[in-house]
């Protein structure tokens, strides 16, 4: 009975605790929940105003010269020495001697054909003397002027009776033999056509030459132009007569202008080759030693007018085509024309009407007429002061 008694005593107190526990906690009343106000979403927004905009168009160029050459030779023989280097990197002058090969024997050749115009002359010249007096001085002056560095032209005018002792002493024949010998001693000597500098050197002094090699390549410094690959969508966009900014990577900037778009489509990267002549630049410096042949700059085209036209930030366009705008504090999307998307901004042609309010900002999980706060210029507005805003942007 004992036994009994000491195990059924804390089972019946623990029992009895817990209907008290209930009994009370019956009698308390109910806490009443507080209802969560509504999130009210900042946005950035800006009042349209339609007007004539004009599209840009950007790029990245290489720089290339307008003039380069890869020079090969004509004759054969033996590059010999000059007081000019041509090696990678060389700069320069217009008329400079770049290459001479060795000319003795195409010098030797022009001096006897040569010294046998001068005796076909020395023959001939008493008889016209004697029978044709007028044309005497013009003949005897040609003959002094002939020399072994370079021939003088022929007379131009020569009646039929000159023609008639110079063909029979065969002055024609040896004065275009000598002319074809001047022509073959000259192309043992390369020139410089412009200022610039050597791109790539193929040989060195001593190094035989054969007719039709290629020595070496060269390329001008002061005619540059910029090569911009584009897609033929923007290529379409360009306005040719607009003047062209290019922006090189170490921050100076250049004017040019569009001087030819390619016709056809690169295989490889389906773009449209731009071609800028780069005018000049607003440093003092000269332009050869500002851009480089090979360098990248950035290139940036004025494009056609749209008119009546929208600008809004790119990333405030869905991917179909739909913009949110603010009506009476809250979201409300509509669908819009593109005219034209660009990197940070897209031209809205038709969609939205003057003094519409547009969110500019990339909206996440928006709600249709969902509530926002918007926010202007930096300044945060009322949920409903968007009506306001559109008086004060129209009538200002």
């Amino acid at each position: 009975m004992n036994k009994f008694f000491y195990i059924a005593m804390p089972i019946g107190i623990l029992i009895c605790g817990i209907l008290a526990f209930k009994v009370l906690s019956s009698m308390k009343e109910p806490q009443k929940r507080r209802a969560r106000p509504p999130v009210v979403k900042s946005v950035h927004i800006k009042v349209a105003e339609k007007s004539t905009l004009f599209a840009t168009v950007k790029g990245l160029g290489q720089v290339r010269s307008e003039h380069p050459i890869q020079l090969a030779t004509e004759v054969p023989g033996l590059v010999v020495t000059t007081s000019f280097a041509f090696k990678d990197g060389a700069h320069f002058k217009k008329g400079q001697l770049l290459l001479r090969i060795d000319n003795r024997r195409a010098e030797l050749n022009f001096k006897s054909g040569v010294s046998s115009l001068l005796n076909a002359l020395a023959t001939v010249l008493p008889e016209i003397k004697a029978d044709i007096p007028d044309a005497f001085e013009k003949w005897n002056n040609f003959f002094k002027e002939l020399s072994f560095k370079q021939l003088p032209e022929l007379p131009t005018e020569v009646g039929n009776k000159e023609k008639l002792y110079l063909s029979r002493f065969n002055v024609y024949n040896l004065y275009f033999n000598a002319k074809s010998l001047e022509i073959v001693l000259e192309k043992h000597s390369l020139y410089a056509p412009f200022s610039g500098v050597v791109v790539k050197s193929n040989i060195r002094p001593g190094s035989m030459v054969g007719a039709g090699m290629t020595v070496g390549s060269i390329v001008r410094t002061d005619k540059l132009e910029v090569e911009v690959p584009l897609q033929k969508e923007d290529a379409a966009w360009i306005d040719k007569k607009q003047e062209v900014h290019i922006l090189s990577k170490s921050g100076i900037e250049f004017q040019g202008r569009v001087s030819r778009i390619s016709g056809a489509m690169a295989g490889n990267n389906q773009t449209i080759s731009v071609f800028v002549t780069v005018l000049k630049t607003k440093s003092r410096i000269a332009l050869a030693e500002l851009l480089m042949d090979g360098m990248y700059v950035d290139v940036s085209f004025m494009g056609l007018p749209v008119h009546g036209a929208i600008d809004i930030p790119r990333k405030a366009v869905t991917d179909k085509n739909t913009i949110y705008l603010v009506k009476e504090g809250r979201l409300q999307s509509t669908k819009v024309y593109i005219k034209r998307f660009e990197l940070n901004r897209v031209l809205i042609s038709d969609g939205v009407a003057q003094g519409d309010t547009l969110v500019t900002d990339a909206l996440q999980e928006a709600i249709e007429g969902m509530q926002v706060r918007p926010v202007f210029k930096g300044k945060q507005l009322s949920p409903t002061s968007d009506k306001k805003l559109k008086k004060a942007q129209l009538t200002k």
